[in-house]
């Protein structure tokens, strides 16, 4: 885990950046600092099992940073926080433990991630933790999924989100599933029987071809 790191973060957008027209999201209201004169952000990055790719979660950031850079241009403490290979719909895990930590003792001004699936694949614990960090004065925002608690109906558009991020997961599940049994099928990446066993074919010999299938 990254200690705090500083740039500049722009607090209102440059729209003669070149970036400026390929943002997929507008923000209803200016990043700004605190009454202190401060802005705290905490960037939030994950990649779940299934991925296995140690460089998801600084694509993560890259994209976030290039995000922020778009919108601001004052000076800017930023904290990564990251979970690595642990599934979202696991509700405890170090990374966003820390969040929520963060959360609670008002530490932070911003939340920001790539997307509501990142802080959690699960619609209830996604919910709990962002109306927490409104009811503690943290803005959030979930940069792909157009999400910004300082829109007044952000969790409709949360609810939006997670039921369409748990429709992706129902549906890779099922691919996969459909791909290991035609695998399963075909007689492929199956380990040899146990002592005293022998593997029963899936389809019986014919006539005019063998049996085939583990």
């Amino acid at each position: 885990m990254r200690g705090p790191l500083f740039y500049k973060v722009r607090v209102q957008m440059d729209r003669t950046s070149p970036h400026a027209q390929e943002s997929r999201m507008r923000l209803p209201v200016s990043v700004t600092a605190n009454k202190n004169g401060r802005l705290v952000i905490v960037m939030y990055a994950r990649f779940s099992k299934e991925e296995q790719n140690p460089r998801s979660t600084d694509d993560q950031f890259m994209a976030l940073r290039r995000f922020l850079e778009e919108h601001g241009t004052e000076q800017a403490q930023a904290i990564e926080l990251k979970d690595e290979a642990i599934s979202g719909e696991q509700v405890s895990r170090p990374g966003i433990d820390a969040v929520r930590q963060h959360i609670q003792d008002r530490t932070v001004d911003l939340i920001i991630a790539e997307d509501s699936s990142r802080l959690y694949r699960n619609a209830s614990a996604c919910l709990s933790l962002i109306e927490s960090a409104v009811d503690h004065g943290v803005r959030v925002i979930c940069v792909n999924d157009r999400i910004d608690t300082a829109d007044p109906h952000w969790q409709d558009d949360v609810l939006r989100a997670q039921q369409r991020h748990t429709q992706v997961n129902e549906d890779t599940r099922a691919r996969i599933r459909r791909s290991h049994r035609g695998l399963w099928e075909l007689g492929a990446a199956v380990s040899h029987c146990r002592p005293g066993y022998r593997r029963r074919a899936t389809h019986p010999a014919t006539r005019r071809e063998p049996e085939r299938g583990p």
